[in-house]
Formats: structure tokens, sequence, C-alpha cells
């Protein structure tokens, strides 16, 4: 019984002497206090230890702790100093809150096109029945990051969608980007199902962002959207009934939970 009550004291002993994580200091702010300051709309939980925030207007802006970076809209910006985690929060330099704050009010948004005939083929039309809506499952990216994960990891030839709308990450805020298969009026590589009929005869269009995790598209990408699937609609006589998420044709979430679809279906046509 006095050895064991002799351990014990020792180990107490050796956990009091152990390094306590210190709290950040006063040169800090807690994350309520900067994402307030920065008027960051939305807190995106990841599978990482990071922060991936945006303004109502969908200007992302993605922080890491202990990397002296972050990612505001298409740009990476040197914070000067390291962001840190501290019980499970990322606490901000008041110094980088304001570099951040700087590059924010200097961004341009993409504006949504009115004129849409970029979006005519160059060459004879394929016969399209149905439009099919995406998100990306990832916080950035572009036609031409999607691309090369299509053909490095999938194996595919090029570019699965037709269309990807962006969320000012690695392309513009809004853009709508034509992929290769649009303009070559090829099969999609979208939405295979046995009889591969939305492959076939399906316009895939994907929006850049993770709709699964709180996240939701930008007013800016909606509405580019809703522009892109009117436009579609009106030239190939496609009907609301026949615009369809990626989970409507096989089993899966896309294009994700917080996806605002029935409010989309409200404004395109009948």
């Amino acid at each position: 019984m006095k050895y064991i009550v002799c351990l014990t004291i020792a180990f107490l002993a050796s956990c009091s002497s152990l390094p306590r994580e210190k709290s950040p200091g006063q040169n800090f702010l807690s994350p309520t206090r900067w994402t307030r300051e920065l008027k960051l709309k939305q807190h995106v939980s990841s599978r990482s230890e990071r922060y991936v925030g945006s303004q109502g207007s969908g200007m992302y802006v993605v922080i890491e702790p202990g990397v002296a970076q972050a990612r505001v809209g298409r740009r990476v910006i040197s914070l000067g100093s390291e962001p840190r985690l501290w019980q499970g929060a990322i606490y901000l330099p008041k110094s980088a809150v304001a570099i951040i704050k700087r590059n924010l009010g200097t961004i341009k948004k993409a504006p949504i096109t009115t004129q849409h005939l970029e979006w005519n083929p160059p060459t004879k039309d394929r016969v399209w029945n149905y439009i099919v809506v995406h998100h990306s499952d990832t916080s950035t990216g572009s036609a031409a990051v999607f691309h090369k994960h299509h053909v490095e990891v999938n194996g595919w030839d090029e570019l699965g969608y037709h269309f990807v709308i962006g969320n000012g990450s690695d392309s513009g805020l809004g853009q709508v980007e034509i992929g290769p298969r649009w303009t070559k009026q090829k099969h999609g590589a979208h939405a295979k199902t046995p009889d591969n009929k939305y492959n076939d005869q399906g316009i895939g269009i994907c929006l850049v962002g993770d709709f699964c995790d709180g996240e939701v598209p930008s007013e800016t990408q909606m509405n580019a959207l809703i522009s892109l699937v009117r436009y579609m609609q009106k030239r190939y006589n496609i009907p609301k009934k026949h615009v369809l998420r990626h989970g409507d044709v096989k089993p899966t979430n896309c294009p994700g939970e917080y996806f605002p679809w029935h409010e989309f279906k409200s404004k395109i046509l009948p």
C-alpha cells in the first residue's frame, strides 16, 4: 500500500511539472471576434483542422493553424505570423485580421454574364434532355483543377462536367467555366447509371463547394446557375422536371443537403 501511494505521489508530481499550453494572449482575437470583424457569414467545419468562411457575397477565406498564409478568394496572402489552435478553436493575430480585411476589400467579384453567346457550342448541337446539378465536395477548385483530377486520378479522358461555376477560390466568383466536352458537344462523365442516360443526354453542371457540411452556395453562384440552367432549358426545350440533382439519378448526397434545391427550382423555367 505504501509503495502504491509513493508511485501515485510521484506520478502527480511529474504531471504537475509538464508544460501547459498557454492561451494565445491579447494580441490574438478569438474566432467570434475575428469572424465578426471580417464579416464572415459562414463557418464550415472541414475534415482537417482549418477554417473556411465566406462573406454574404460568397468570397471565401481559408485559414489553417500553424500556417502563416491564408487564401482570400483566388489569392494566397502572407499573414506575417501564424494563427494558433487553442482549445479546438483558431485564434488569429490582430495584425493578420487587418491584412485579411484589406485584401477582402480589394477583390473584385466576377460579374454575372448577361450575354450568353459564349455558351453556344461551336459545333452542331447534341440532343440534350436533362440537366444534372453537382457540387464538387471540395472547398476550392476550378475546371482546370477538376480536369487534372479526373484525368490523373479517375483515368478519364478529360473533365467530366460540361460547366463548372466558381466560388472565388481557383476561378472567379460566379464564373461559368466551359469544359471541353461542351465545345465538342460530347457526352458527359458525371452521372453514370446502368443505361448511361444521364451522361449521354444530360448537361453536367458543377458548383465549386462542399454543401454537405454547413456551407451553402453563394448568391453569386446561384444566380449564375439559374442563368445557365434557364438558358439551356430554353435552347434545348428541357422541362423543369428534367432538371435533376446528381442524387436524383444515383445513390449520392450530391449536391449536398445544404444546397437550396427547392428555392432554385422555383426560379427556373417550368
